[in-house]
């Protein structure tokens, strides 16, 4: 499970600074779509229905997109880096606990790497 409280060291020891907000942000832009799904559906802390399953598979595969893209580029190391951290967190997302707590430490990437001066363009 992923700790918000390590997101910056993962910024600080990837160095993840190649990677421009663009990149983040398509990947958050993502997770926020889902975010929304799940704060109006109904469903209770124990399970997400399964729309919001197959939308967390979509993000995957979108994400995993964003990865290939980068490939030949200076980005290539920290998008795979990236990917790998939270590859496994994507397919273990159960219950609205466990995405939204996912979608805080997406946030806190996103955060951290804008603080310490990640690229822009």
């Amino acid at each position: 499970m992923l700790n918000i409280s390590d997101a910056e060291k993962f910024v600080k020891d990837e160095k993840i600074n190649y990677i421009t907000t663009s990149q983040i942000r398509k990947f958050l832009a993502a997770v926020n779509k889902i975010s929304n799904m799940v704060k109006l559906s109904d469903i209770s802390e124990d399970k997400l229905d399964n729309n919001i399953i197959e939308e967390i598979k979509y993000m995957q595969i979108q994400f995993a997109y964003l990865v290939g893209k980068s490939k030949g580029t200076k980005t290539e190391r920290q998008m795979k880096s990236l990917y790998d951290l939270l590859k496994d967190e994507m397919s273990n997302l159960h219950t609205k606990k466990d995405f939204i707590n996912f979608a805080r430490y997406i946030e806190a990437i996103v955060a951290y790497h804008k603080f310490h001066g990640g690229r822009e363009q």
